[in-house]
């Protein structure tokens, strides 16, 4: 008799692309908080979820790579304004348990990357635009189609408050 493996502390597909849209969420508002000229934010490339060429306990696990999210406006190009920005996502990141974000400036486009506890991955782009992306640590496949990890709303910035 065949038993299927043990895959205990490997997450399930639904929980990580829900921990990906609530980083994603929480990461946009941050950034439109900080400067709400970015306009909102919207879908630059698809997800989706690829191989991860790990396996838990014999069983294979995918990593999901979330919709690089590019603001509407281009931001403040200002290095000030971008410090700014990336110390805006630096809270969200060390919320989930984040080390300092890793940072390279090449070409005049600045790339900052936080390793969260749970394994994932946020990363924020500033150039042109200004975007984010995140992938997740490994996780097991689920048999359902899994809901998108975009926000699910319009990203946008608040209404002014009267």
């Amino acid at each position: 008799m065949t038993t299927a493996p043990s895959t205990v502390g490997t997450p399930a597909q639904a929980a990580v692309h829900d921990r990906v849209r609530e980083l994603l969420t929480a990461a946009g508002r941050a950034l439109l908080a900080e400067q709400p000229s970015l306009q909102g934010f919207e879908d630059a490339r698809p997800e989706r979820d690829r191989p991860s060429g790990e396996s838990a306990e014999g069983a294979p696990t995918l990593v999901h790579v979330s919709a690089l999210l590019a603001a509407r406006r281009a931001p403040d190009p200002s290095p000030a304004a971008a410090d700014a920005l990336v110390r805006a996502v630096d809270v969200v990141a060390r919320r989930r348990r984040s080390a300092p974000g890793t940072s390279r400036t090449r070409h005049g486009i600045r790339h900052v990357v936080w390793e969260l506890e749970d394994g994932d991955r946020l990363e924020l782009v500033l150039g042109v635009r200004a975007a984010l992306r995140v992938i997740s640590a490994p996780f097991l496949p689920s048999p359902e189609d899994a809901a998108p990890t975009s926000p699910a709303g319009e990203l946008s910035p608040r209404a002014p408050s009267r």
